[in-house]
Parts: C-alpha cells; sequence; structure tokens
C-alpha cells in the first residue's frame, strides 16, 4: 500500500550545487528531461506496533516500542539497487 503522484517538472535552482553527481550530464540537460515523482509506504501490518484507546485513555498492547518492518526496502534506497 502507498502513492504515487506526479509533482511536475525538476527546477534547475534545485540542481545547483550537485553538479558532479550528475556528470556527464549538465544540470541543464538534468533539469530539461527529468520528471519528479513523490513516492510513499505505509508500514505493514505488525502486532506489536498496536495502541488501544478507550475512551480518553490509550494503552499500548505491549511495551511502547516500534518494531521497524520496512528497514530492508529503505536501507537499499540512494544505493542505486
Amino acid at each position: 500500500m502507498g502513492n504515487i503522484q506526479l509533482m511536475g517538472k525538476t527546477v534547475i535552482e534545485g540542481l545547483r550545487g550537485y553538479e558532479d553527481k550528475y556528470a556527464p550530464l549538465t544540470i541543464e540537460e538534468v533539469a530539461k528531461n527529468s520528471i519528479d515523482w513523490w513516492l510513499t509506504t505505509e508500514d505493514l501490518p505488525d502486532a506489536n506496533n498496536q495502541v488501544r484507546v478507550e475512551g480518553d485513555q490509550r494503552s499500548s498492547l505491549t511495551t511502547p516500542k516500534i518494531t521497524p518492518n520496512r528497514s530492508i526496502g529503505w536501507s537499499s534506497v540512494g544505493r542505486g539497487s
């Protein structure tokens, strides 16, 4: 589950200072030929990450500790893999 949203064109001002990351392209070429996307995901359900609300009282079903359940996917972001 998640969301993919088209954000529009990249503006050159946001690329200035990062020219070396786009070599051999110029930042002008990158700005002209790119489209930005916004990607979001939801955490997978986990029984350890539940909170129960009863009236105006909140209580965790277990020790209030969030268990990361998508760290494998996020650990590879930005590595080109």
